[in-house]
């Protein structure tokens, strides 16, 4: 699954990338939102793209919109997410990411899926590789190192919170060679640079949006490599460059020619 992404460029760059402005009524300066590591344990804020749910202060299609990375249930009505987080212990992993299959059925996203779709731009996220009892994490980014789009859904909580998860779907066969754990082969939902904004179209219905979940991202413009293990875990918070750098495990040296 998908629980730390990138997102090393700036936000003239994403309002360039996606004909869109940072939202007006709230204070976003042009460094805001930048890491070259972002843990999803720590349920992070982070720009999202949105539909228009008819509310003054809230994501549109037109916007770039701070929410956390973490979804809550829309009739929450408490003040400190930190404590709606901690309530969650170990299915903490379902608020970060949420299987495409359960979309239209499981009582969180079902609602969601139909009129708050997201785009969710990063430059990269990260996914783990098991090799025996060892965890080596790989970073994927587009080969131009542009921003890539993932699917995401979100809430707008009673107390006013805006809060997504990324939208995963059964691995292909680079993702699966990558995230090889066992009943853990999924990747997150790609969106195409071409049909990107159709993903935030009111008026699509079931079929219209399962089409996403099936299509074919081309993986060959990605480029993925080992990075370093001390992005492991879920409290680690390994920033900068050296976040992304590329690290050389000749133990991984045949997965690599593999994917070539």
């Amino acid at each position: 699954m998908c629980y730390k992404t990138s997102n090393k460029l700036t936000v003239p760059d994403m309002e360039k990338r996606y004909n869109v402005q940072r939202d007006p009524n709230l204070d976003i300066e042009d460094g805001d939102f930048t890491s070259y590591h972002i843990n999803g344990f720590s349920f992070p804020p982070m720009l999202i793209i949105g539909m228009d749910s008819g509310l003054d202060i809230c994501p549109k299609p037109d916007l770039l919109h701070p929410a956390l990375w973490g979804i809550i249930k829309p009739q929450w009505t408490g003040n400190d997410v930190n404590d709606y987080y901690k309530s969650l212990g170990r299915y903490t992993g379902g608020a970060l990411n949420a299987q495409s299959e359960k979309a239209f059925d499981y009582w969180l996203y079902k609602d969601s899926i139909m009129t708050k779709r997201c785009i969710v731009p990063v430059t990269g996220f990260y996914e783990p590789h098991k090799l025996g009892k060892t965890s080596y994490p790989f970073y994927f980014e587009r080969e131009d190192q542009k921003h890539l789009s993932i699917a995401g859904i979100y809430t707008i909580t009673r107390s006013g919170f805006v809060t997504f998860t990324l939208l995963t779907r059964e691995a292909s066969p680079l993702f699966a060679a990558i995230h090889n754990k066992e009943g853990g082969k999924r990747q997150v939902v790609l969106l195409d640079e071409s049909n990107e904004k159709d993903w935030l179209d009111p008026n699509l219905n079931q079929k219209d949006i399962e089409s996403f979940f099936n299509y074919g991202y081309d993986d060959k413009s990605l480029v993925t490599y080992p990075v370093s293990r001390e992005l492991n875990g879920r409290k680690y918070h390994l920033d900068g460059e050296d976040a992304i750098a590329k690290v050389e495990y000749p133990e991984l040296q045949p997965l690599l020619d593999q994917i070539k």
